[in-house]
């Protein structure tokens, strides 16, 4: 009888099983939309990501060009010398197929691209440089068209493809270039000259110190490969989705999915259709264009899609570019989900990704995760009531032998039962709350209050505690690597970080130890080491406390920012300040280490101010938050300038200007640095205002009247007032520096354009 009863609840619980079965389903369905959202979402920004990818590469080619542009290695005047840098600058970007390159004062122009076949194409125009490479008599007002192997071909062996007149100065590039004005700028999308592709150009506006323009730069971008990776992405998921749903028929679910991307015109640039031309990017100029019916015929569900998208936002797909992803409703009975994702570069590239999806591809997913769980759950059942069964039957023999005995048992072993489980759910649960809430913590990389991991009786959740406190050491270890403010932009995000670059004004310091090598020379490395450790801990957590970041460790020197990742308010008084606490922090540290019979500590610092580019720089596996830019250049060189001074703060004339009025700084010299053209006044940092004293006002007031009696060729005079500067303030190195070149301007006086400017010869 007890059996059968078993047998009965066993049904039971089958039939509770199906009915949880048909809840689960139907609450799926209520959610439905909403998870194959999120998973259209997260493929639109991978697609995103591999935009950002190819703009990327266009737009760090360009500044590269123009950073040897401004190192004259590349001449105007010399077309041989450009169009071997245009080599050298290709070959490292592989996504990008043409760099073009004009001369907007000669009007000359080369440019190398990529053509099919392993082919590269050089185009000539020239008017005024020189150019060995150029066509004997060639015409200044022709482009020439040339086929190369590659850049070790002989030029004899040239095969001049095309020549026509050409003018680079009406073409959209070279406009986009002009409205950018010193700033990257993307073209218009065209159809290549090969007539089988599409592309785009990063363009840039170089301009001479006298802000005349000098050359405008271009990188072109084949944007129709992007209809190859979306190819290979939805074959991967097909695969992928036809695994789970045990289906062998990829080719189905592929039909199922279709991934586009268009410009805000309606101009497909790349898309995963299966016609004739597979990776036909489907260069269209509106819905009726013939070629663009050719892709999609009216009525195929990606037409439809593209129509519903136009027709949802009024036929104005620009305005895409003002909202985020978002679900485009009521296509076929809502049986398939259309989804938008604008994006948009730092630079102002702008594209759409839309997802055509049919719902049957994730109800397939779902509805085999179900029948997989339901059959785990018969299965438990179905074991667990058979050792129910022997279990009593072995109860009920022992309790017809002694009945009393086995009622007393039996009660003993329901109530001890009930007590372990009692106790057994509580310690289980607490453990994974446990776990929840450190786990919670380490997502946000907060590594405060974890305890190392506790051991429990219960393997699986101890082995899941352990494998979580190696992940949590891991990366403990990790986010030491990191500055804190990017750690901290990176949790915010909670995203995958990718590469990119944007403007941004920032604060620059570098800094290191003077005389570092010789120091080290002297000291065992284990006590060097513990040393240098202490010295950058102090400085770090200096910078830090400023609001700056510790962007790199270089030897004993350090590269720091303010105002980036983050912006900080008066972030050019915050890094004058932070250098001032940093040298009576050294100074302080200073006193004790040669108390204890270590070397004195002297640290140079140089400050600069003004926009760079800054974001995720480096290669897509590994990458770092940096800066790029004339400013860091001119921050590590102002901190070199500092031993020729013998003074501990260099800052540059644009920081200068922004903080003069918070701190006292002394004039100490017009130069070009190493490298440079232009010149800089640069001033020595040396207190805040309101706690200068009157003496320290002087000291800076009059070295900066005998740098204008000096720059006013009055060298006599200068000579003079250094002699009675130097009684007053003995020992400091400017004087002597200011002496020598007196003396030897009075021996060989300069001609009549010198204004004062030393030229550094050296860093």
């Amino acid at each position: 009888m007890q059996q059968k009863h078993n047998r009965m609840m066993r049904n039971r619980l089958f039939e509770l099983v199906d009915e949880s079965n048909g809840q689960l389903v139907d609450a799926a369905e209520d959610s439905f939309s909403q998870m194959m959202s999120h998973s259209a979402g997260m493929l639109s920004r991978e697609i995103g990501e591999k935009i950002d990818s190819l703009a990327y590469s266009a737009v760090f080619s360009v500044y590269e060009m123009a950073r040897l542009l401004s190192d004259a290695k590349i001449d105007p005047s010399d077309l041989d010398r450009t169009v071997e840098t245009l080599w050298n600058v290709i070959l490292r970007y592989p996504t990008v197929s043409m760099i073009n390159y004009a001369d907007t004062v000669g009007g000359n122009f080369a440019a190398i691209g990529r053509l099919p076949g392993d082919i590269w194409e050089v185009e000539l125009q020239n008017t005024s440089a020189k150019c060995s490479l150029c066509q004997a008599g060639a015409r200044p007002d022709y482009k020439y068209y040339y086929h190369v192997k590659d850049r070790t071909q002989d030029k004899a062996e040239w095969h001049l493809a095309l020549n026509k007149t050409y003018d680079a100065t009406v073409r959209p590039w070279y406009t986009a270039a002009e409205e950018g004005d010193g700033v990257v700028n993307w073209a218009p999308m065209r159809i290549f000259s090969s007539g089988a592709s599409v592309g785009t150009m990063a363009t840039l506006l170089i301009k001479a110190e006298d802000g005349t323009d000098l050359a405008v730069i271009g990188s072109d971008i084949d944007v129709s490969i992007l209809s190859i990776f979306l190819h290979e992405k939805r074959a991967a998921l097909a695969i992928s989705y036809a695994r789970i749903a045990d289906t062998k028929n990829t080719s189905a679910v592929e039909d199922m999915m279709q991934f586009l991307v268009v410009d805000a015109n309606g101009i497909v640039l790349g898309q995963t259709h299966h016609g004739e031309s597979k990776f036909d990017p489907g260069f269209a100029t509106g819905l009726q264009d013939a070629h663009y019916t050719k892709l999609f015929p009216s009525g195929s569900r990606t037409r439809k899609a593209v129509e519903l998208i136009v027709a949802h936002f009024n036929g104005q797909l620009a305005a895409v570019m003002d909202i985020d992803f978002t679900v485009i409703p009521q296509l076929d009975s809502s049986e398939t989900l259309v989804t938008v994702r604008p994006f948009r570069d730092a630079h102002g590239l702008e594209m759409i990704i839309v997802t055509v999806t049919e719902k049957n591809v994730y109800r397939a997913l779902l509805q085999r995760s179900i029948d997989n769980t339901s059959r785990l759950i018969a299965q438990e059942l179905n074991a667990t009531t058979l050792d129910m069964d022997r279990l009593q039957d072995e109860v009920w023999a022992s309790t017809t032998r002694n009945s009393r005995f086995g009622m007393v048992l039996c009660a003993l072993i329901i109530s001890v039962g009930a007590a372990f489980m009692v106790c057994f759910t509580n310690h289980l649960t607490a453990s994974l709350r446990d776990l929840a809430a450190k786990m919670g913590r380490v997502s946000e990389l907060d590594f405060t209050h974890l305890q190392a991991e506790r051991t429990g009786h219960m393997q699986e959740i101890t082995r899941i505690g352990r494998s979580f406190h190696e992940m949590m050491v891991n990366l403990q270890s990790f986010a030491r690597y990191v500055p804190d403010t990017v750690t901290r932009l990176l949790v915010s995000q909670k995203e995958v970080a990718v590469l990119g670059v944007a403007p941004q004004e920032v604060s620059i310091m570098f800094s290191d130890i003077a005389g570092f090598t010789t120091i080290a020379e002297t000291l065992e490395p284990d006590l060097l080491i513990s040393l240098l450790a202490e010295y950058l801990d102090a400085m770090s957590d200096c910078i830090q406390e400023s609001n700056g970041t510790v962007g790199k460790y270089i030897g004993d020197g350090m590269l720091s920012f303010w105002n980036s990742p983050f912006e900080v308010a008066d972030h050019t008084n915050a890094a004058c300040a932070s250098a001032l606490r940093q040298q009576h922090i050294i100074a302080t540290l200073r006193e004790r280490w040669l108390a204890e019979g270590l070397p004195a500590v002297h640290a140079r610092i140089g400050i600069s101010v003004g926009s760079v580019l800054h974001g995720n720089i480096g290669s897509r596996s590994h990458m770092e938050w940096g800066l790029i830019g004339d400013e860091v250049n001119l921050a590590s060189r102002l901190e070199a300038m500092c031993k020729q001074y013998g003074v501990s703060i260099l800052i540059s004339d644009s920081m200068y200007h922004r903080v003069n009025e918070q701190f006292l700084c002394r004039h100490i010299d017009k130069v070009v640095a190493v490298g440079k053209s232009k010149a800089t006044d640069i001033y020595e940092l040396f207190a805040h205002r309101n706690a200068a004293s009157p003496d320290q006002s002087k000291y800076c007031e009059d070295f900066g009247a005998i740098v204008q009696v000096y720059r006013q060729r009055q060298f006599q005079l200068a000579l003079e007032m250094l002699e009675r500067y130097d009684r007053e303030w003995p020992q400091d190195k400017a004087v002597e520096v200011y002496r020598k070149r007196c003396e030897h301007m009075i021996a060989s006086p300069p001609d009549e354009e010198w204004d004062g400017t030393f030229v550094l010869t050296e860093k």
